[in-house]
């Protein structure tokens, strides 16, 4: 099956939900650092938001939660997660 230009954008615009696609670049995205250690980026949209993290070697956040749910993709290196299940 070959996909024709016209028809990819018709898919990408479905895909975005809005009828438009949008493309960012990770180098036009301002670096925050939000604590010792840390560098963030983040885009925010009106249901979605997607946070880039930098963590220096061996670093240790405290323990805290978030009401939401959050997906975590690893680019480089490795990370160790804990998580205890909530009651209700």
């Amino acid at each position: 099956m070959s996909t024709t230009t016209h028809n990819r954008g018709e898919q990408l615009n479905h895909a975005a939900g809005n009828g438009v696609a949008q493309y960012l670049n990770w180098a036009s995205i301002p670096i925050e650092h939000p604590a010792a250690g840390i560098e963030r980026q983040m885009v925010v949209g009106e249901k979605l938001m997607i946070c880039r993290f930098r963590f220096a070697p061996f670093l240790v956040t405290p323990e805290h939660d978030h009401p939401h749910e959050q997906m975590t993709i690893v680019e480089r290196g490795r990370v160790r997660f804990s998580s205890k299940e909530r009651n209700g």
